[in-house]
């Protein structure tokens, strides 16, 4: 896990790796549930998302803010794909 200078935690988890439906894929971080969706216009403000990021891998992130620094995210964390 990577933490970006925007507070996203980026995985190590590519896209490829999922199932074809991705937007019906779920992760889970730190006991919470985490929707995967298209872009951040998709998340609810101040919701906890996944998407796939400019790097090509999965990621974290909180619209319009920090999920590193709101989850005190620190590199090694665990992120579950649940299918």
């Amino acid at each position: 896990m990577h933490i970006d200078t925007f507070g996203n935690v980026i995985t190590n988890v590519m896209p490829a790796v999922l199932p074809p439906q991705p937007r019906g894929v779920m992760f889970r971080y730190q006991q919470r549930k985490v929707r995967m969706v298209s872009s951040y216009a998709d998340g609810r403000p101040n919701e906890l998302i996944a998407l796939v990021g400019s790097l090509g891998f999965v990621e974290l992130a909180i619209r319009n803010g920090s999920a590193a620094r709101t989850l005190h995210a620190k590199r090694g964390d665990v992120v579950e794909v649940v299918v």
